[in-house]
């Protein structure tokens, strides 16, 4: 049993206590608090999607909510990997390459009560999280110094990888990806790929503040991203098949096996399943629809390396903060950027 159906037995018991004429003793509300599922419940879940939910593989699919006036839930797209332009198909195993070697420079994200399995890594911007820190970035110090000159010629290639997939995603949903780049130039938000913060943001490919990747067999509880920005609908999400250790794009006919961790809305039934040779693009609704990751079957040579991009509520904020000149008074205050520590606005 999950914690939100926890929840929604606690809630249930309160109410009936409620409307009792004679009060008897009141229900208690002990902590829930989520744990990771057993083996068989994992199980479970699997042939219970396997069995009755709609799962998608290939092509282009748009699905609605007919309950809410059609609106979009989930809007996917599969591309065959054998069949992508030599540019294309150099471009994603390039953005492979660098993500692989991000990993040197940003610490794994420990994400309690959501993440059941695998590693998550993030980049770009995050909240303060130091007196006087106005807004951060997210970074491995001690990597950063102890291959310096590495990790400059990684950061000078962001601006690629950041181009590159602004095109996988515009050619699935241009409107939503442009609605994003409008909104974060009208509050001067940063994109992930931006190395420093400027007053104001001209980035021509900048659609999310942080990108987020996961492997190693990641899986997670269904969820809603109650942290996004509420002003925008929509996350952007990417799924290619790899080389566990060198994180190298990879084909089924290098013995690529992985096997499962569907992409699932619970609660409407349906998922994205991922085949060898497909990498899927979907882009979807994130904060009204609850969301989640099953566990994969991994050898050791191969995993299913997944990127979100989003943008948080917190760096919003902030920035609309920045931009109203609310620390003008505060000289103390400052930024930490890529290329140095601290930074005045």
């Amino acid at each position: 049993m999950d914690v939100r159906r926890q929840l929604d037995e606690r809630e249930r018991a309160r109410n009936k206590w409620k409307r009792k004429k004679v009060r008897t003793k009141k229900p208690k509300s002990p902590p829930i608090l989520p744990r990771n599922p057993t083996t068989s419940e994992i199980e479970h879940a699997a042939s219970v999607v396997n069995r009755d939910f709609k799962l998608y593989d290939h092509g282009h699919v748009r699905v609605f909510d007919k309950a809410k006036k059609n609106k979009l839930i989930a809007d996917i797209n599969f591309t065959d990997i054998k069949k992508m332009r030599k540019r294309e198909l150099m471009d994603l195993k390039f953005l492979c390459s660098y993500l692989n070697e991000a990993k040197l420079f940003v610490n794994p994200v420990h994400s309690k009560g959501r993440s059941c399995g695998g590693v998550m890594w993030a980049i770009g911007w995050r909240k303060s999280m130091k007196r006087y820190e106005i807004i951060g970035r997210y970074k491995n110090k001690k990597n950063i110094e102890k291959y310096n000159t590495i990790y400059r010629r990684h950061i000078s290639q962001q601006k690629r990888a950041g181009q590159i997939l602004w095109n996988l995603f515009h050619k699935v949903g241009d409107v939503a990806l442009e609605n994003n780049r409008q909104y974060m130039r009208e509050n001067n938000l940063p994109g992930w790929a931006d190395n420093d913060f400027h007053e104001e943001n001209d980035s021509h490919h900048a659609f999310a503040s942080n990108l987020t990747f996961t492997s190693h067999g990641f899986f997670n509880h269904a969820h809603k991203d109650e942290g996004d920005d509420s002003e925008l609908p929509f996350a952007f999400l990417l799924c290619v098949p790899t080389f566990r250790g060198t994180g190298e794009l990879a084909f089924k006919t290098d013995g690529y096996d992985v096997r499962g961790g569907h992409f699932i809305f619970r609660d409407y039934g349906f998922g994205v399943q991922f085949k060898p040779d497909m990498i899927c693009q979907m882009i979807f609704s994130q904060r009204d629809y609850i969301h989640g990751t099953l566990q994969p079957i991994e050898s050791s040579k191969f995993t299913k390396l997944g990127m979100s991009l989003q943008i948080s509520k917190k760096i919003t904020n902030i920035c609309k903060r920045i931009k109203a000149r609310e620390f003008d008074e505060f000289p103390s205050m400052y930024y930490v950027a890529l290329n140095s520590s601290y930074l005045r606005l």
